[in-house]
C-alpha cells in the first residue's frame, strides 16, 4: 500500500501536465475556430 503511495504521489504531477497541455492545446484550437473579436 506504501509503495502505491509514493506511486501515485509521483505519477500525479505528470498526470496534471499531461491535462493542462490538453486544456492549453483546446483552448487555442477554440480560438482559432472561433474568432472572438
Amino acid at each position: 500500500m506504501h509503495g502505491v503511495g509514493v506511486m501515485v504521489w509521483m505519477v500525479t504531477p505528470f498526470l496534471v501536465a499531461i491535462l493542462a497541455m490538453q486544456t492549453v492545446k483546446f483552448s487555442l484550437l477554440v480560438n482559432y475556430l472561433i474568432p472572438t473579436d
